[in-house]
């Protein structure tokens, strides 16, 4: 009988990790001034195609004007997750509206190191009988 070749495990090589990188700097948005926009939608009717009112932008809206959804929840935008449109004149108010908005950085700080924590000792009384 022939024997054959015993398996080994391959050895897992140690990749080095990269130094990380400390940030220097995140950026940050200042809301722009002023109501945010209404949504216009467009809905059919006995007379034909009408437009009014609707309860917020969709997510396409959204990224088509370069605006996240969190950070427009956050700016009071109202928002429609059922809505699956996108709307030239929305996407344009929303640009025009969000052109106010202000880029800055903001610097960060360097954790400090943890200092030494003494750790508060509680006795217990003893009971009297």
């Amino acid at each position: 009988m022939s024997e054959k070749p015993r398996k080994t495990r391959a050895k897992a090589v140690k990749k080095e990790k990269p130094a990380p990188t400390k940030p220097s700097a995140r950026v940050v948005w200042t809301r722009p001034t002023g109501a945010p926009p209404a949504a216009m939608v467009r809905t059919r009717h006995s007379r034909g195609m009408i437009q009014r009112a609707g309860r917020g932008f969709s997510y396409g809206e959204l990224s088509a004007a370069s605006l996240s959804p969190q950070l427009a929840r956050r700016w009071g935008v109202k928002t429609d997750v059922l809505r699956g449109s996108t709307l030239e004149p929305n996407v344009s108010v929303l640009r025009k509206w969000f052109d106010g908005a202000k880029k800055s950085e903001v610097s960060v700080r360097e954790p400090s190191e943890k200092k030494a924590v003494k750790k508060r000792v509680v006795r217990k009384k003893k009971a009297s009988a």
